[in-house]
């Protein structure tokens, strides 16, 4: 299931929970800053949509949320911190959320795509290769490619770029000709999901 399907079913749920005469002020809370948090990243402010994200991850102990709606908090709070350079706690939340998903029988493919980027965006390559090594497979086995053909040649381009990075330079060729497939078969067409801009942001980092 797509992250974002579900956190608007978890907005479903806490809407009718609203309307529920015994729901605690708690809840009603967690909803409007996950609201304000997902405004924040359509809007493209990361650092704002990150305090948010601590702030619902802080609060949602008080309502007992579930694996899976804890699993999107910190699939979302940890692609903030990455965007601001914030890489250990940014890997820290994104494992979480790996966890996390493995256990519900999530979309955990996705974790696991952030993860990758992540270490793709600090240059460390060995260990966004070890990241997209699980992934390929997981994508593979979601029908990525049918879903999403243009964000699934990006993943791959990226596999490659990794692989002549760390000097496999033939071991990348049949990925950049899955990904020249993939694009020249679905011209016009874009992904279906923005990359996180991990990195983008390093001088709103606290403190400096």
């Amino acid at each position: 299931m797509n992250k974002k399907l579900l956190m608007a079913i978890c907005a479903v749920y806490f809407s009718v929970l609203t309307w529920a005469a015994d729901i605690s002020q708690a809840q009603k809370e967690l909803q409007l800053i996950v609201d304000a948090a997902e405004a924040a990243v359509a809007q493209n402010q990361w650092r704002d949509a990150k305090k948010r994200w601590d702030l619902a991850l802080q609060k949602v102990a008080a309502v007992a949320g579930d694996d899976e709606y804890l699993a999107v908090l910190y699939y979302e709070q940890g692609r903030s911190a990455g965007v601001l350079c914030q890489w250990d706690e940014a890997e820290i939340s994104l494992q979480k959320a790996l966890t996390l998903d493995k256990k519900t029988d999530g979309p955990f493919f996705m974790s696991l795509l952030e993860l990758a980027r992540l270490q793709l965006a600090q240059k460390n390559l060995q260990q966004a290769k070890e990241f997209y090594d699980q992934l390929l497979p997981e994508l593979k086995a979601n029908e990525a490619a049918v879903i999403d053909p243009i964000g699934s040649a990006e993943i791959v381009s990226e596999y490659a770029q990794v692989l002549v990075k760390l000097g496999a330079v033939e071991a990348a060729k049949p990925y950049r000709e899955m990904a020249d497939t993939w694009r020249n078969k679905h011209q016009g067409i874009e992904a279906e999901t923005s990359k996180t801009p991990y990195g983008s942001l390093c001088q709103f980092i606290e403190g400096k």
